[in-house]
């Protein structure tokens, strides 16, 4: 007796089991890749916000003194908070700047 063509009912379940779980771990992979963007887009546009910061510094006539300051700022259709802190250094004619975003 031959065999009729095509799958049992246990191999396409099976067959189903398998593509949902590479479904799955795909779908997974694209979340975390998707979040990953975002907080790496967030970081570059911060960057960029402390870049324009750094630069209005330099390009004032004088040095900013010695202590925070604070600020905020539109850029990419936000708001960012940034705060710069001078610090003087061993050189009196040189200071340390850090900013935070």
């Amino acid at each position: 007796m031959k065999r009729p063509g095509g799958f049992t009912l246990v191999e396409v379940l099976v067959a189903l089991a398998v593509l949902a779980i590479v479904l799955g771990a795909a779908l997974r992979g694209l979340g975390l890749a998707s979040r990953a963007l975002a907080e790496q887009r967030e970081r570059t546009l911060a960057g960029w916000v402390a870049e324009n910061v750094l630069n209005d510094a330099l390009l004032a006539p004088r040095w900013p003194q010695i202590g925070e300051l604070d600020g905020e700022t539109r850029f990419a259709e936000r708001r960012w908070h940034w705060q710069l802190r001078t610090l003087a250094t061993r050189d009196p004619e040189l200071r340390r700047l850090e900013i935070s975003v």
